[in-house]
């Protein structure tokens, strides 16, 4: 379906050219058409007599200039100053060129067209450069390297930008090459004077005049224009918000802010450490400051403890012999104990060698008793056991021979217990075996009798049922008949009363309810409620002749049948309303200007005819104009083909034919069979099949044969065929049923038969089963083989006897055997323990011996040591005796002066003496002084550096004080800025009679709702009503943000003409106070009688010339 067209289009969808009137303002364009190259400039101008101009605003658009540009060759286009301006023109005439060369020319990146990611996709392709002479030959010339974009820009007033050197206007232009060498700006003033050629003082100047070409809301492009009219996304509808209303270049300045607090306490982090460095950097200097002052005190230090150490000396050495005295005298009385108990021990081991002699005399004895060879208790032991197992033995021998006599004596005694009850039975079977022979004949007899009256009824009965069937066969057939003949009675039943339906009332093809719904609408437009009249349903003007392609047709249409159309959008919601009282699935509603005349779509219909094809359109009857054009909108009929067969569609595809109907015939991509089949024509080639239906809305008199008064008499003689068959089913039914009683009564015979049988033969079987086994042996045989049995059975018992007293004697032997050998066992057992208890007693003995000597060792050893001690110490004590001499001829002690000991002097000068060694270095004047200027200088830089550093902490404090109240005024501005754009929005919803609608924003959430009166889900609405609502809320913006022009690509493209021209009046009247330009381009006509009437300037732009290329 084409969305574009319009109620009086230049165009079909086919391109087919429709004359119309010439248009009233006068369109003067010189040079080629944009399509093609060409060396002059093509400039579009309109006669101005009739619009009262004002003078520019600075930042304004004055003209714009493309050359070799997308598929513009050389180009230029002027606007005015006033607040709105429309450029129309066809779809390929290079509007959008004109809105990509703003954003571009203004140092806006690629993407943000919507068109691509690469500025040096706009280079026009196969094109001469502008820059040479036409004649000039060379080859490297002959394609283009680059395109050009100039813009004109108003600086004009007390805000002009730097007036002194660009003057009342800047010429910005942007060379795009084919290689990124060739890329530049020119920035120039309004005598062309070259100023610049940084991008950077493009930037400058946008931001002078408040132009942000990235912006939306300062130029709307085509592709973008489509996402955001026809999309449902909240989430990039508030990324759109956010981007047009410029609250995302404040948050991301907040967030800039953010990061910027974080680098600073970041780099306060890194002042700190180096605030810690630098101490630690300082702390060796002050350490050596330290060691040098240390240094100067230890050498004062130790002269006074030498002498101290020398008066220490003495008094410990006369210490040290006083004790050495005592010592000497407590070690010749240890020496004298030690010798008495060394005597002591010796004796107690000659007294432990004696006690252990004469337990080992009583261990030798009890092992004598224990392991003499014959007459030792455990060799008498083992003979015990050998003899108790020889008695086990022969003890499971006689057992089991007692078990085997046992078993074969109550064998024996079953034997002859059979053989005393078979002589008993057999003496019974002979006096019972008469009288059940003759009780069995008798029997058999009857027997035999009953059988032959039962077989000949079972052929009786026999005979009847295959008469009974043959019966019921004759009654199926002509049930069968019967019922096909009601059944065709029904069906011409139905037949006539469809008949009748369709003459009384062929409205109710569509719905029983459409001519309650009609006299509904009937009533509205006799109130005059509807402003015109609404046309429904489709289906009632439109009949197909030729029952041929009825199925073909009815597919193609198919919902479009039931539908309705109506003007404007006020006829349209009062149908909704009368639709929904009467259907639950409200048939489609088409809103669309009333038409006066079918398009012309001639030039397409005589290519199909000469291409010797039908289309729908062809093919039908339409009694309606505006139901026409619908059809033409709606379902494409004029190109939409009716086929003989599907192996015609897949030649046409095969066949240069339809390539031929490609390239002359636009959106040529269908085709119907007879029977409904549906081919696609593109890409893939496709056949959808159909399962054969009745028809619904093309059914008629011409499909049925025969008429009402011949059905009724065909009805007639099928009640009369009725009659004979349903006597003959009668008739043979009562037949079956004299012949099933006779039937019936046999069956009880039979069945009193059978149950005789049965009882006869239970009894037979009883006689059977009672009948005595014959004995294959006589009674004396049987009483000789009692006799045998018993005198076997008397001697097994015998020897069974025997074998029972020979077990009992050996048990009785065994038992003492046992017994004598557990008191053996005790005796040993008591023996060996009593041998345990004397080993273990000799162990003691000696362990206490083995104690006893070391004892005896260590002693000895101590009363050597101790005379080893004595000498030492003796000659310890002349030593100290000469040491007193010396010191106290060496040393000046005051009598009664405190003295330390020499250990701790010792420590103390040890102490100093290391210290000194380790730094030696301190004894030099020079190193000591340098280490003191060193230290003095570090200790400054770390004043200074920590004073810095606290200056930076102050400073962090107050920008996060900044950054919040930052935050708090983007919150505030936000909100100030929703509630303005609400108002606005509810404000045009309102003009547009949808009372209620509003926009709800989630910052949280990052989303957007459009509300369109009761809709928040705007995907229930059609295109224009989404087109509508999001106008309003594009309006509401621009509203509340300032932009010195703003460029819309396309904005209608999914609106009807009253709905794109009732949004252009809303656009002048909330924008003639307005001191921005608004540049609109659409593919479009509009309503020139209104824009001349006030003032707005509408130029035209040149049409495509459109050429054929033949592609290998």
């Amino acid at each position: 379906m084409n969305r574009k067209r319009t109620t009086s289009p230049s165009a079909d969808q086919n391109n087919n050219q429709i004359v119309k009137k010439q248009k009233t303002n006068q369109i003067s364009a010189f040079a080629s058409s944009p399509t093609c190259a060409s060396s002059s400039l093509s400039t579009i101008t309109i006669t101005r007599s009739q619009l009262t101009l004002k003078p520019y605003t600075i930042g304004q658009l004055k003209s714009v200039t493309l050359i070799n540009f997308m598929n513009h060759s050389n180009f230029k286009i002027k606007f005015d100053s006033t607040h709105l301006q429309i450029v129309t023109g066809k779809n390929g005439s290079g509007k959008s060129a004109i809105a990509n060369g703003i954003c571009l020319a203004l140092g806006a990146r690629a993407n943000t067209t919507g068109r691509t990611q690469n500025a040096q996709s706009f280079v026009k392709k196969n094109s001469r450069c502008h820059d040479f002479p036409a004649n000039f030959s060379t080859a490297l010339t002959s394609y283009i390297s680059y395109a050009e974009i100039t813009l004109v820009l108003a600086n004009e007033g007390p805000e002009a930008y730097l007036p002194s050197v660009y003057g009342n206007e800047i010429h910005i232009t942007r060379k795009i090459g084919i290689r990124q060498s060739l890329n530049s700006y020119r920035i120039c003033s309004s005598s062309k004077q070259l100023k610049s050629t940084k991008k950077e003082t493009i930037s400058d100047i946008l931001q002078a005049y408040g132009i942000s070409p990235e912006n939306p809301l300062c130029v709307l492009h085509q592709e973008i224009a489509k996402k955001f009219l026809q999309g449902t996304d909240h989430y990039a509808k508030y990324n759109f918000y956010m981007k047009a209303s410029q609250l995302e270049n404040m948050r991301i300045h907040y967030e800039d802010s953010l990061r910027s607090v974080d680098s600073v306490r970041n780099r306060l982090d890194e002042m700190k450490m180096k605030v810690d460095e630098i101490r630690r950097e300082a702390e060796p200097s002050r350490r050596q400051v330290e060691i040098m002052q240390k240094y100067q005190e230890n050498e004062k230090k130790q002269s006074k403890l030498e002498n101290e150490l020398k008066i220490a000396e003495l008094n410990e050495c006369e210490q040290t012999l006083a004790k050495f005295q005592q010592k000497l005298d407590l070690l010749q009385q240890k020496k004298r104990q030690t010798e008495e108990l060394l005597k002591k021990k010796t004796d107690e081991i000659l007294d432990y060698e004696n006690r252990y002699q004469s337990i080992e005399q009583i261990k030798n004895d009890l092992e004598l008793d224990l392991n003499h060879d014959s007459k030792g208790l455990k060799s008498f032991l083992s003979d015990k056991e050998r003899k108790i197992k020889a008695l086990k033995s022969e003890i499971n021998k006689k057992s089991k021979l007692a078990e085997l006599y046992s078993e074969q004596c109550e064998e024996l005694e079953q034997k002859r217990r059979q053989t005393q009850q078979d002589i008993l039975e057999y003496n019974k079977t002979a006096q019972k075996e008469m009288t059940l022979e003759l009780q069995k004949r008798q029997i058999i007899d009857q027997l035999k009798s009953s059988n032959d009256e039962y077989e000949k009824m079972d052929r009786e009965i026999l005979e009847e049922g295959q008469e009974s069937v043959k019966l019921q066969d004759i009654i199926k057939t002509k049930q069968d008949s019967l019922n096909d003949v009601i059944l065709k009675k029904d069906e011409r039943k139905q037949q006539i009363q469809k008949y009748q339906s369709a003459k009384d009332n062929h409205l109710k093809l569509f719905g029983i309810w459409i001519p309650d719904c009609l006299n509904e609408i009937e009533r509205y437009a006799s109130e005059k409620r509807f402003h015109k009249t609404p046309i429904g349903p489709i289906g009632r003007y439109v009949r197909c002749p030729d029952p041929k392609w009825a199925h073909a047709v009815e597919r193609c249409l198919d919902m479009l049948m039931m539908s309705f159309i109506c003007c404007d959008n006020h006829d349209e919601q009062l149908l909704i309303n009368i639709l929904s009282k009467y259907a639950r699935d409200r048939p489609q509603i088409i809103t669309m200007p009333y038409q006066n005349k079918i398009y012309d779509i001639s030039l397409s219909l005589n290519r199909i005819k000469n291409a010797g094809l039908k289309s729908v359109y062809t093919v039908l009857e339409i009694d309606d104009i505006t139901v026409a054009c619908a059809l033409i909108d709606q379902a494409s009929i004029e190109s939409c083909l009716l086929l003989e067969d599907l192996s015609e569609a897949r030649k046409i595809k095969d066949s240069s034919l339809f390539r031929k109907m490609e390239k002359n015939i636009k959106f040529i991509r269908t085709g119907m069979t007879p029977d409904g089949s549906q081919i696609m024509f593109g890409q893939p080639f496709r056949i959808y099949t159909s399962a054969h239906r009745s028809l619904k809305y093309f059914s008629h008199k011409d499909r049925y044969p025969l008429t009402i008064e011949e059905i009724k008499n065909d009805m007639k003689n099928d009640d009369q065929i009725i009659n004979d068959i349903q006597q003959t089913i009668n008739f043979t039914k009562d037949k079956l049923n004299n012949l099933c009683k006779i039937s019936d009564e046999k069956q009880r015979k039979i069945k009193i038969l059978q149950k005789e049988i049965q009882t006869l033969i239970k009894e037979k079987d009883v006689l059977n089963s009672t009948l005595p086994v014959v004995v294959d042996i006589s009674v004396e045989e049987l009483e000789q083989t009692q006799n045998d049995l018993d005198l076997a059975l008397n001697a097994k018992r015998n020897i069974f006897q025997e074998t029972t007293e020979d077990l009992s004697t050996i048990n009785i032997e065994l038992n003492d055997n046992e017994l004598h050998a557990d008191n053996i066992a005790k005796k040993i057992c008591s023996k060996e323990k009593e041998l345990i208890d004397i080993h273990l007693r000799q162990q003691d003995i000696m362990q206490d011996k083995h104690n006893l000597v070391n004892e005896e060792k260590q002693l000895e050893k101590k009363v050597n040591d101790y005379n080893m001690k004595i000498h030492h110490e003796n000659e310890t004590k002349a030593k100290l005796i000469e040491t007193k001499k010396h010191l106290i001829m060496t040393s000046n002690r005051r009598t009664n002066e405190n003295v330390r000991s020499s250990k701790l002097i010792h420590k103390d000068l040890e102490e100093i003496k290391q210290f000194q060694k380790m730094h030696h270095s301190m004894s030099d004047y020079a190193t000591r002084k340098k280490i003191a200027n060193e230290y003095a200088q570090k200790r400054d830089c770390k004043k200074d550096y920590i004073q810095k550093y606290q200056k930076n902490v102050l400073m962090l404090k107050q920008l996060e004080e900044f950054v919040t109240k930052r935050k708090k005024g983007f919150a505030e501005i936000a909100g100030i800025h929703e509630h303005m754009v609400r108002a606005r929005y509810r404000h045009f919803m309102q003009q547009n009679n949808f009372e209620g609608s509003d926009i709800i924003i989630n910052h949280k959430e990052e989303k957007l709702t459009i509300k369109m009166g009761k809709h928040t889900d705007l995907r229930s609405l059609s295109g224009g009503e989404r087109s509508l609502s999001t106008f309003c809320f594009l309006l509401s913006l621009w509203t509340t943000i300032y932009q010195p022009f703003r460029v819309m690509d396309e904005f209608d493209i999914y609106m009807d003409n009253e709905k794109r021209n009732k949004t252009i009046r809303m656009l002048h009247e909330n924008t003639k106070y307005d001191l921005s330009q608004h540049i609109i381009f659409t593919p479009l006509n509009v309503d020139n009688d209104f824009l001349r009437s006030v003032n707005v300037n509408v130029q035209g732009m040149p049409d495509p010339k459109r050429c054929a290329i033949v592609i290998d």
